[in-house]
């Protein structure tokens, strides 16, 4: 099974790809059609009048069998799925990129106006080889998908650029108000959560006190933290603070199964697996679960709920769980 889109500008058909390809895997809706043959869906973007003005509509098209044979069948029901399901979920990804998008811009703007970030933004720019056209961009903050595209193929990665900040006050009032901010090689998600977990616990708002404003760069390689006042002790809380953060732990396979001859997993590799939780929990690091979770096609998933209550507990106590569906979940 296969999804295929027209060429665009801005990055929309490419989103919309992404997602039908997502809910054709996850959704049962064609399961049984691609089990006999090979299938494909084309979208394609045309311009369409709607009352007295004109506006853009995905259409979609499937094909069957060896030969590619156009299928009226599977194309009506491929387009009430495509505007049903697909469409009004991708619009909302879109004004989501849309709003981190216009909170980058404000924090940059924030950030321009103190002189030891307006330095450290030039050494940045410098650093990564923008353009000046491109440096412009970056002060107005990001337009289209097109600056992050830019950004990335000087960079020879795919990561996305971010930069958030937070201000963090002190016992000397407005005048001692500081900033913390962090830019580089990751999500926008991720930027706004170091931030804030980054600040809300009580030994590094006192590091980031001794520091001064604080920039952290985040890069594909290393982190570095850049500060206003020189103090190696706080730095290294900071430094090991956003290094436990970044941490991505993964693991698969579990095939977990209520108690019974289905369940290959057992309270053994339960004690080790909620220890390796505990240390997720504690770093506040995200944990990637690739596949094969559960044993579904033997156990039902209530009765593993049941037998292994302290996992799911320790699940739910995760910063951030990434689980990828495999065959057996």
């Amino acid at each position: 099974m296969g999804v295929a889109g027209d060429k665009d500008e801005d990055g929309e058909t490419s989103q919309l790809v992404r997602e039908l390809m997502k809910e054709l895997i996850f959704s049962a809706v064609f399961w049984k059609q691609s089990t006999r043959e090979d299938i494909l869906f084309i979208l394609k973007t045309k311009n369409v009048r709607d009352g007295g003005s004109i506006k853009q509509k995905t259409f979609i098209k499937a094909y069957a069998g060896r030969r590619g044979k156009f299928n009226n069948n599977l194309t009506q029901k491929a387009q009430e799925f495509l505007d049903n399901k697909i469409l009004n979920s991708t619009d909302g990804n879109l004004r989501r990129i849309e709003y981190n998008r216009n909170l980058k811009a404000y924090a940059l703007r924030q950030a321009r106006d103190i002189p030891f970030f307006e330095e450290e933004l030039k050494a940045f720019h410098e650093k990564h080889r923008f353009d000046d056209e491109y440096m412009g961009q970056i002060k107005e903050g990001f337009a289209s998908e097109k600056e992050l595209t830019k950004f990335n193929s000087i960079n020879n990665t795919e990561h996305p650029y971010s930069f958030a900040s937070r201000i963090f006050g002190s016992s000397s009032g407005s005048s001692g108000k500081k900033m913390v901010a962090v830019g580089g090689q990751l999500q926008p998600k991720e930027a706004k959560m170091l931030l804030k977990e980054l600040t809300k616990s009580k030994e590094h708002r006192h590091a980031l006190r001794e520091l001064g404003h604080v920039f952290i760069q985040i890069e594909r390689k290393r982190i570095i933290i850049k500060s206003e006042c020189i103090n190696a002790e706080e730095r290294l809380k900071i430094m090991k603070f956003v290094k436990d953060f970044s941490t991505i732990i993964t693991l698969s396979d579990l095939h977990i199964a209520g108690n019974g001859g289905a369940d290959n997993f057992g309270k053994e590799k339960e004690k080790h697996l909620v220890r390796l939780l505990d240390r997720a929990i504690k770093l506040r690091c995200r944990v990637v679960i690739n596949g094969d979770l559960f044993e579904l096609w033997q156990q039902r998933y209530g009765n593993i709920k049941i037998a292994y209550p302290l996992i799911f507990e320790k699940l739910r106590k995760v910063r951030r769980l990434i689980v990828v569906a495999g065959n057996h979940d």
